[in-house]
């Protein structure tokens, strides 16, 4: 049998090829009772999501004025008696995964912006996979996402890195839209994870204390508040500054002195005009670490293909990279060729990375 490099390669592989009908018996019930309120309380899908998942974290169905009825209290009740019998004998990987289809299914629903949608697990994983070989040993007990969204990269990241400290790993998720953080944090509970959520926009200063970890796939367009950006050394000389250059600036300013970002970023990031800044920007503060470029194969298109851009903030143990490590990850599904990628990632960092202990 091979022998993999990487423990989390084989949470990728289950995750990559988990069962259908585990996932489904968890979904399944999940599905029947965000319909089944939806109609009852004539809220979206999405929204009904929310409900439910708190209903399940509560133990109990939430009524208000008389919604739901009995009738649909007693068939709810049933249907989180189905869904948690489920997740018990399935565990959290598939029902991280029914919950996401729950998500996607109430994002498609609503035709929510491209930006809003939540980052796939796969993607999540081969993060978390790369961080693990590249933090060897470096604090990674609090967690941030400036930009965290339903919460699905946080979470994913935080259920795979290991525990380096008897210490509770800590979360934080920062995003200016209410509704998905209160869907993130039904998420969180049903996956066990302590998250600290901050409404709030992004860009604008944060409360959030200095981080050992940031992680982000930060929203791709133009900030709208210019008067908010010029205070980021990445904001644009003229009109509107683009919002992941502003998203990766801030994340590196939260993070501890030797900490690490890994953000999730278009492939061509560094080939466009207003790319002086942030590459002027990251040479004054940071360490440009690594670019892996994502499989094609996770990309509906192609000139859509998104990169890991792994960056450390000057100080602490930190030092500049000797070669700077620039490749493609393998498709997830080669398990040969991935398992290769992550042993090169390993022999590359004996070389080049140097981290707080």
């Amino acid at each position: 049998m091979l022998q993999y490099p990487c423990r989390i390669f084989l949470f990728l592989r289950s995750v990559i090829l988990a069962e259908v009908d585990t996932v489904q018996q968890i979904f399944a019930p999940l599905d029947d009772a965000v319909t089944t309120l939806s109609a009852a309380l004539k809220v979206s899908y999405l929204d009904a999501l929310t409900e439910e998942l708190d209903n399940l974290n509560n133990r109990d169905v939430h009524v208000e004025n008389g919604a739901p009825n009995q009738e649909v209290v007693q068939h709810l009740t049933d249907l989180a008696a189905q869904y948690e019998q489920a997740k018990t004998r399935g565990g959290l990987t598939p029902t991280q995964t029914a919950i996401q289809l729950a998500i996607v299914k109430g994002m498609r629903a609503d035709k929510t912006d491209a930006n809003l949608m939540i980052t796939p697990e796969a993607i999540g994983t081969l993060v978390a996979a790369v961080a693990d070989v590249i933090l060897q040993g470096a604090p990674s007990t609090t967690i941030l996402d400036p930009s965290v969204g339903t919460g699905n990269l946080l979470l994913t990241v935080m259920r795979q890195l290991p525990q380096k400290t008897a210490q509770e790993r800590h979360g934080y998720g920062v995003d200016n839209n209410e509704e998905l953080l209160a869907l993130a944090d039904g998420f969180a509970q049903q996956l066990g994870e302590h998250v600290e959520w901050f409404h709030q926009d992004g860009i604008a200063p944060l409360v959030v204390p200095p981080v050992d970890l940031v992680v982000n796939e930060p929203p791709v367009g133009y900030y709208p508040l210019d008067e908010v950006a010029k205070d980021y050394a990445t904001h644009a000389a003229t009109g509107h500054s683009f919002a992941h250059h502003l998203f990766i600036e801030q994340g590196m300013r939260t993070v501890a002195p030797g900490g690490f970002g890994f953000f999730i970023v278009p492939t061509e990031i560094f080939n466009t005009q207003e790319a002086s800044s942030l590459t002027a920007w990251m040479a004054q503060q940071t360490y440009i670490q690594a670019l892996l470029e994502l499989p094609d194969t996770l990309f509906q298109d192609s000139k859509l293909g998104k990169s890991i851009l792994v960056l450390q903030k000057h100080g602490g143990a930190a030092q500049q990279a000797k070669q700077i490590l620039l490749a493609g990850i393998p498709n997830p599904l080669a398990h040969a060729e991935l398992a290769g990628f992550i042993q090169n990632v390993k022999d590359w960092r004996k070389d080049n990375i140097q981290v707080n202990k």
